[in-house]
């Protein structure tokens, strides 16, 4: 049986033990040149902290541990009142959309650091409008030259191997682990079964956060959305935009030479899951809805008869959208401002489930979160919090689901559900620490397996507070971290290497030299004296 997860005010309490455990002490006084604060979430990646606060110890910093709630981090790091901050990134083929959260004038704030480098965010508005694949490579790559002379806070960075582990009663076909699966191999794969069972359980240690499709901003709200929900077009499996896989609401699409207009042909046929067929109309609603924020609610009102527009955290991937036109019943276009070669492949569009207009206008949008009508192979069924979610099957879904019905099963640890799938209480576990990871690798019922994804993790400094909007001490702390060490500590080579681009090397945006800080204490302390911070 499965431990409930922690209400909301326990978790509370837990957390501010939590942040008393991580913050230390400093042990000389003396030699400590500067204090600060770094905000963490309090997940199985705060231990790699620790190692980092001990190294810039080592170099005449002390870093104060604030290990945080999710929703608290994003607040506090929103506001401005973090001057570190540790957190992951989950990237999309789009170069600019992995590198989007650096440039100026980013909605990624909990991630952005403040960054304002007007030369940075031109360089990458440039390449994603640049036509010609090889310049826009160089585009990317020169713009990796500002980020390194600017010191971002990429210095921890590095690309990951997300791992995974399943019973071995469950089989994914072998070409369904690569990098361009989106929220994970389920998802992608034609076929995949669990033998002695119409379940498949899904093992979380985070509910999501957010059953709007709209308005949601985490992966594990993602990895449910995904199986009741199909995309208009898939990056599976090159990274390239295509209408091959059989899940995708549309036929074929062209764009135009000047790329100044798309156009998508429908299939005809599909149906919501309280029967409607899918039409344009609703395409182009579903566009218009991620493509308004708080500033465009009285323009959407006058386009739609619905009210409390839910605020898109995705608006910026469709900012170079002129307008979206349903042509007729199967034909939508795109008409664009200005050429975006990467549209199709950022956030916006993966996570663009496309909602039934005509339900959301005459129920409103209220009752549509309590009924979350796709297209997927999934509908919902129940939501038990703090227990469950269970999704069953799709009957009249346009190809064979793999199996009637779907459960997420929430944990309060992942220590519980690495017991459950040991005992086959679950099937798959959708996140896993490296060091589950590797002890599961070596029992007879379990299957681990892992694939390059397109995120990193890295520590963002906060550019508009003091030290950090000094440079010389952002690149003390860059000397003072040995990333290696954190990686071998906590992750091992074997899921994550050390590298200074945000963008994986699987990716042709990846810079082939990349300038590597070597830790180097003693240059971290000539810096921090540069900058007027002498320990006196």
């Amino acid at each position: 049986m499965k431990a409930k997860r922690i209400l909301p005010v326990v978790m509370a309490l837990v957390l501010v033990s939590s942040t008393l455990a991580f913050s230390g002490c400093i042990e000389d006084d003396d030699d400590i040149l500067l204090e600060t604060t770094m905000y963490v979430p309090d997940d199985e990646r705060a231990d790699e902290m620790l190692i980092v606060q001990e190294q810039a110890r080592e170099a005449g910093i002390h870093i104060e541990l604030e290990a945080v709630e999710w929703g608290t981090y994003i607040e506090e790091v929103e506001a401005g009142n973090a001057p570190l901050s540790y957190s992951g990134w989950s990237g999309t083929p789009s170069a600019e959309y992995i590198m989007s959260y650096m440039m100026e004038g980013s909605p990624w704030a909990y991630y952005s650091g403040w960054y304002e480098g007007e030369e940075f965010t031109q360089k990458v508005n440039d390449a994603v409008r640049e036509p010609d694949d090889e310049e826009r490579w160089n585009l990317y790559h020169e713009a990796h030259e500002v980020l390194i002379e600017d010191d971002m806070g990429v210095y921890i960075m590095y690309t990951e191997r997300m791992p995974r582990a399943y019973h071995d009663s469950v089989e994914i076909p072998e070409e369904s682990w690569n990098p361009y699966m989106g929220a994970g191999p389920l998802v992608v794969a034609e076929e995949w079964e669990v033998e002695g069972s119409d379940t498949l359980d899904i093992a979380q240690t985070h509910e999501p956060s957010d059953f709007h499709p709209i308005r949601y901003t985490d992966v594990y709200s993602a990895y449910i959305f995904v199986q009741m929900y199909d995309p208009l077009v898939s990056t599976y499996p090159e990274g390239e935009p295509n209408t091959d896989a059989e899940h995708t609401l549309a036929e074929s699409f062209e764009v135009s030479d000047d790329g100044l207009e798309m156009t998508f042909e429908l299939k005809e046929g599909i149906e919501f899951h309280n029967g409607d067929e899918v039409t344009a109309e609703d395409v182009e609603f579903t566009i218009n809805t991620m493509m308004m924020g708080e500033d465009e609610e009285d323009e959407y009102f006058d386009m739609y008869d619905v009210d409390n527009n839910p605020e898109s955290p995705r608006e910026p991937d469709f900012a170079n959208i002129d307008y979206v036109e349903a042509v007729d019943e199967y034909t939508l276009e795109i008409h664009m401002e200005e050429r975006d070669m990467e549209l199709l492949q950022k956030g916006g569009f993966e996570s663009l489930y496309t909602l039934p207009r005509d339900y959301i206008e005459e129920h409103g949008w209220e009752t549509y979160e309590d009924e979350l009508i796709g297209t997927g192979p999934y509908e919902f069924s129940s939501y038990d919090a703090g227990d469950e979610l269970r999704l069953e099957e799709f009957e009249d879904y346009r190809k064979e689901v793999n199996t009637p019905e779907m459960v997420f099963d929430f944990y309060d640890e992942e220590s519980t559900a690495v017991t459950a799938l040991r005992d086959g209480d679950t099937h798959y576990m959708s996140r896993i620490s490296a060091n589950n990871y590797h002890d599961l690798a070596d029992e007879d019922d379990v299957v681990t397996r892992s694939f390059q994804d397109m995120g990193h993790n890295r520590i963002a400094f906060n550019h508009n507070m003091e030290p950090f909007d000094d440079v010389n001490v952002r690149k003390a702390l860059a000397y003072a971290i040995d990333a290696d060490e954190v990686i071998e500590a906590e992750m091992t080579q074997e899921l994550a290497d050390n590298t200074r681009s945000p963008v994986p090397d699987v990716h042709p945006a990846h810079p082939e030299d990349v300038y590597m800080y070597e830790r180097d204490t003693e240059r971290a302390r000539e810096l921090l004296h540069e900058a007027g911070y002498t320990g006196d």
